[in-house]
């Protein structure tokens, strides 16, 4: 997995930021989307991605649990699996919408692994040289890896922010919901928000301090080189690929 890991930025860019995205939609079979996704969790366990930034995926993770119930709030056809009653209306699930939302589900995560994979061992003065090297301009690909990578930082504040509150004495899990959402608006929201204007106003200034804009031609130091051992891995990556697109359009 060592040769995965340290693949040229800009082949890493293409294996798992675009086709992994292409993938989920050249396969229909449920179980090739569980054989994509048990190749990816091989891949994180073998480059031993740290707890810490795999944690950073939940809110990912919850937007899938969103698009689940709402695949399973449409009649897809098909009989009826289960009957929810909620009051005067009862809720039907079809088995057409539980497949629709279990292949929703499986492709969103596949998605969400490809991506903690491409940005857990990348970094990123190697994610703007790798989007540089696919003739991405400096500054498009110096604001994209920052887009990207600024979402863990986003979640690591999160994280800091509530522990500090914590050890203040506010208590988040116990009160009513009305106070639930006023001690979590206040006590996290308004702190988050102070923390990423400051965050904002300094990166504009080391930004502004780097010559992002200038019009000369800046040099570009860090200009890593593509190695064949590279090359291999992305095509190892390839095959893996197509090997799944034929299983699925053979075998399920």
């Amino acid at each position: 997995m060592r040769a995965v890991s340290d693949m040229h930025p800009a082949l890493k860019i293409i294996a798992f930021g675009l086709l992994f995205s292409v993938l989920p939609f050249t396969i229909s079979g449920l179980w090739t989307h569980a054989v994509v996704l048990a190749i990816l969790v091989a891949m994180i366990l073998g480059m031993r991605i740290p707890y810490s930034q795999i944690r950073m995926t939940y809110p990912a993770l919850a937007v899938v649990v969103l698009t689940v119930v709402s695949y399973l709030a449409v009649d897809a056809g098909g009989p009826t699996v289960a009957a929810i009653p909620l009051g005067p209306w009862t809720w039907e699930i079809r088995q057409g919408s539980v497949y629709y939302a279990t292949r929703m589900a499986s492709r969103t995560v596949i998605w969400v692994a490809a991506y903690l994979i491409l940005l857990a061992t990348t970094p990123n003065r190697a994610f703007v040289a790798g989007l540089m090297a696919l003739r991405v301009p400096r500054s498009a690909a110096i604001a994209f890896a920052m887009t990207i990578k600024f979402w863990g930082q986003v979640v690591q504040d999160t994280q800091m922010i509530v522990e500090a509150q914590r050890a203040r004495g506010v208590d988040f899990h116990r009160g009513s919901p009305w106070r639930l959402f006023y001690v979590r608006f206040i006590a996290t929201l308004l702190p988050i928000f102070f923390v990423m204007f400051k965050r904002f106003r300094t990166m504009s200034y080391a930004l502004t301090l780097r010559g992002l804009g200038a019009p000369a031609v800046p040099t570009q130091f860090y200009k890593p080189a593509v190695r064949a051992r590279d090359w291999l891995a992305f095509g190892g990556i390839v095959a893996l690929q197509a090997a799944c697109v034929i299983l699925d359009r053979t075998v399920f």
